[in-house]
């Protein structure tokens, strides 16, 4: 059976073959006439009743993928050009056949991790709890050759790097400043909540904005395209046959902080073990006293110990009314997951449990999970960055006007003076790094498990 590749696939083929063979230098060769180039087989133009044997992307090598994306490909070219075809696929496939990467700088696909990181959807988050594991099973310096890679593994590093590739357009759309009010909308500029989308830096952002947006929507179209349609050919080897130990040279190097996470998460089932975000912090804190107190001198010890009896002393009798513990949007209000805003989020609870009567209800802070603490971090960054960009904004302001805020709603028509600044925001900035860090080990921890909890759970029907 012959088969035909979409357009979209040619290009994403074009697009992978290029990133993943950067730097080759490509041969073009002369054209060649018509009667140069070999008739392609009998075997390739016949078709059969029998259909194909697929492979899905996490089991086809990449090499496989690249041997029959190239075939595809040469069909629809003219047949002037095959030589010169080639020839390049030639170099190409060679430049993939001598290269060794280091494997903890593959990611891995949310389908290879588990269900909570096909709900995320989060490169990054991939990307990490790819990085622990292998720490976990003693990979961090293993060589992998890039032809015995899985399709899906590339694709999805791919996606990363494409990912990674927004990362300056957000941070200039963050730092925009307001400079000043789009002309002819003095009427309503100062009206609370409106005035703000109605200045120059905000049209100034949008194409940085919508430029990230449409390279991600492109990242996750190409990797749909390659790992949704069918594929022969022969499978990437197993861990065990591809793995050469010793050697790694990685783009981002181990560090300590992940050896840590590696030696007390692992990755299973997310539906049969215990989620690291369901640790309690008063179990947090008795793990990280088993790996601190070796580590403190004799002399210290008695000093390290009524500290350490203190906190937990601390965190049992401290008590948070339980509507201030925070809830996923979901459970609260659809409108919430829109919103996507942490301080409105734990508003929403916060108020909603005063009619359920959950704030009547409270609970020890050592019984808290790492999630709930991970929230708390999220939701005092997001407050924290709402504060301060206030005050930059305010002590950056080059320019002041003032407007009268009842013009548009007839309020009473309240003076007020609004500012703008020319000076890039540097405390967003700040804010978009921590506020993205915060998000990605949200996700990281609640897809990986506790170590030893492997399959105590049993899944909900």
């Amino acid at each position: 059976m012959t088969l035909k590749m979409s357009r979209l696939s040619r290009g994403a083929a074009a697009l992978l073959l290029a990133a993943t063979t950067a730097g080759t230098t490509v041969v073009v060769a002369p054209a060649a006439t018509a009667e140069s180039v070999a008739p392609l087989s009998t075997e390739t133009e016949e078709t059969t009743d029998s259909a194909p044997e697929c492979k899905d992307a996490n089991t086809i090598s990449v090499l496989a993928a690249f041997d029959q994306m190239a075939a595809e490909t040469k069909a629809g070219i003219p047949a002037q050009f095959g030589s010169m075809f080639d020839t390049n696929v030639n170099n190409l496939r060679a430049s993939l056949i001598s290269t060794d990467v280091a494997y903890i700088d593959v990611s891995r696909d949310a389908s290879e991790i588990n269900s909570v990181a096909e709900e995320n959807e989060d490169p990054y988050a991939n990307f990490a709890v790819a990085r622990l594991d292998k720490i976990r099973n003693g990979q961090e310096d293993a060589v992998v050759a890039f032809q015995d890679l899985s399709l899906s593994e590339v694709v999805e590093t791919l996606v990363l790097g494409m990912y990674t590739f927004t990362v300056p357009l957000d941070v200039v759309a963050q730092a925009m400043p307001s400079i000043m009010p789009i002309p002819g909308t003095e009427a309503v500029a100062g009206t609370p909540l409106i005035g703000g989308y109605l200045t120059v830096g905000f049209l100034a952002k949008l194409p940085f904005q919508l430029g990230s947006k449409g390279i991600k929507a492109l990242a996750n179209a190409l990797q749909d395209n390659l790992t949704s349609r069918c594929w022969e050919g022969e499978d990437a080897p197993s861990d065990e046959e591809r793995l050469s130990s010793g050697g790694a040279n990685p783009v981002i190097p181990v560090q300590d902080a992940e050896r840590g996470n590696a030696a007390y998460m692992s990755l299973d089932d997310a539906e049969t073990c215990v989620p690291a975000s369901a640790e309690t912090l008063g179990a947090a804190l008795d793990r990280v006293d088993q790996d601190m107190r070796p580590q403190i001198p004799a002399d210290k010890l008695d000093a390290y110990d009524a500290e350490v009896a203190r906190l937990r002393a601390n965190a049992q009798t401290a008590r948070v009314a339980n509507n201030f513990i925070m809830k996923d949007e979901e459970d609260l209000n659809p409108i919430l997951v829109m919103i996507d805003n942490p301080l409105v989020t734990f508003t929403w609870g916060a108020i909603e449990g005063a009619f359920d009567g959950t704030s009547n209800q409270t609970t020890a802070v050592a019984d808290l999970t790492v999630g709930n603490g991970v929230d708390y971090a999220t939701v005092a960054d997001a407050l924290a960055g709402l504060i301060i960009g206030q005050i930059w904004d305010s002590a950056t302001a080059s320019t002041e006007q003032n407007y009268d805020v009842g013009s548009l709603f007839d309020l009473g028509g309240t003076q007020s003076a609004k500012g703008y600044s020319v000076l890039p925001n540097l405390t967003n900035v700040a804010f978009y790094f921590t506020g993205t860090a915060l998000e990605v080990y949200d996700h990281v921890i609640d897809t990986m498990c506790l170590a030893g909890t492997e399959g105590t759970v049993t899944p909900e029907e």
